[in-house]
């Protein structure tokens, strides 16, 4: 193919037909216009600081003081609620090791014991334990609830 001079395209161009010239009209029209619509898209506030909830405006809005002061609330009765669990796993622990020592002298007294009968103290003593070991059953199952 023969390459063209600046003005021989040119000459080309002015000689050609009424179709072929509307259609690089067009197309330089269009560039144009694109180059103008992407340029004004965006004011200059827009570029220079984008706000970074654009796109989630909707989908999750800031809450407001009530709803701030309801959020600090429920996490109050929740550091109220594990503090709470951790005395009652504090006094199971003593509970359950108190059950131990008096289990263990029931259990002396008992085999010290000569005939078939305890004596009176060792029976209480029972009945001790058995109160105790009920209250740890119960605060094993016990649990505080935060609201």
């Amino acid at each position: 193919m023969q390459e063209l001079s600046r003005e021989q395209a040119h000459a080309e161009f002015v000689n050609s037909g009424p179709r072929q010239r509307a259609h690089g009209l067009r197309c330089g029209l269009c560039l144009a216009l694109m180059a103008i619509l992407s340029g004004s898209a965006f004011t200059a506030q827009e570029l220079s600081a984008p706000n970074p909830y654009h796109l989630n405006q909707g989908a999750m809005p800031m809450p407001d003081g009530n709803q701030i002061a309801r959020m600090k609330r429920i996490h109050e009765k929740w550091q109220e609620y594990d503090a709470l669990n951790v005395e009652r796993k504090k006094q199971m622990v003593k509970d359950t090791a108190d059950l131990l020592l008096l289990a263990k002298d029931l259990k002396e007294e008992a085999d010290r014991a000569i005939t078939g009968q305890l004596p009176p103290r060792t029976v209480r003593e029972a009945e001790v334990i058995e109160i105790l070991a009920h209250n740890v059953n119960v605060k094993m199952k016990l649990t505080v609830p935060a609201e």
